[in-house]
């Protein structure tokens, strides 16, 4: 291994071309714990659910080339200050292990609390310890266990007061109201908030309880499955319960209309009562992350 190196040097990502960007985050994700390669196109859908401000992004540069990236999305917070959550952090696997990955990562944060962000988050996979480290030493802790869930869902029958029913363009609105009046001021992880979900055409609500106040609510939206041409998978993209009941509801609801169906929940809070409903219909834990948060 090479020794510590100066820190490398930077330049917002809103500066390079979007092939540049492209490499950098594929380079800072060569050999990853999974499979997040992006091309032109989901790079820049990933920066528009995101809310990736590349301004206040970096890509990290040996030269002219680029072995690496720190991105940062923005939110307006409800209190003072804005928010923001680490979009994408990584260096080259020629760049590891040489001492770079914790200046890379104080530089987002000076960008960040220099531009009035009150608070960054992030989430890093478990098994991914040097990462973790990295992210403590910069001041971040672990605040929660997120899962990912997958496999096919098992119906059951059990859905009672709860239905399944396309979303249409009227129907958003009620849903996001009732979404956030069930996470009852608690914080979804940044990918699952609804307010800043764009819901597209053939997405499906599951639903529980009366339908002037939903007790549980899930946004679903089918996939063409990537592994079997022809195939729909489905992803949930967010979700909350009032309580265990409910949740088992809207679950069990949309496990008896697609059976056999492979469905998949990222970033659930492990703590959640739809984590234990949608075990209990088939899926199991796939990955799990550390949600991480430094207040500056």
């Amino acid at each position: 291994m090479t020794g510590v190196r100066a820190p490398l040097a930077t330049c917002p990502a809103a500066r390079v071309t979007p092939d540049v960007l492209v490499e950098a985050w594929n380079r800072a994700y060569d050999g990853y714990l999974v499979d997040v390669s992006r091309d032109a196109s989901t790079l820049a859908d990933h920066v528009g659910t995101g809310s990736i401000d590349l301004e206040r992004s970096l890509v990290a540069l040996d030269g002219d080339e680029p072995v690496g990236l720190a991105l940062l999305g923005v939110r307006a917070s409800a209190g003072a200050g804005e928010r923001a959550w680490v979009g994408g952090f990584g260096l080259a696997p020629t760049h590891r292990g040489r001492g770079l990955a914790v200046p890379l990562a104080e530089a987002l944060l000076d960008v960040a609390r220099a531009s009035g962000v009150s608070q960054v988050r992030l989430e890093v996979l478990t098994p991914n310890v040097a990462a973790l480290r990295t992210y403590e030493r910069v001041g971040f802790r672990v605040d929660r266990r997120l899962l990912v869930l997958g496999g096919e869902l098992a119906g059951d029958g059990r859905c009672r007061d709860a239905r399944v029913e396309p979303l249409d363009a009227s129907g958003w609105a009620p849903a996001l109201s009732a979404l956030e009046r069930l996470d009852g001021g608690s914080s979804q992880p940044w990918g699952r908030e609804a307010a800043h979900l764009a819901p597209r055409p053939g997405d499906v609500l599951a639903l529980a309880g009366p339908d002037a106040a939903p007790t549980a609510v899930l946004l679903v939206r089918p996939r063409p499955s990537a592994s079997s041409a022809g195939r729909v998978d489905l992803s949930v993209l967010t979700g909350a319960a009032l309580d265990a009941d409910a949740a088992d509801a809207a679950v069990s609801a949309l496990a008896a209309r697609h059976p056999g169906r492979p469905c998949r929940v990222v970033n659930e809070p492990a703590a959640s009562p739809l984590a234990a409903a949608f075990c209990r219909v088939g899926l199991a834990e796939v990955l799990d992350q550390h949600e991480m948060s430094v207040t500056l």
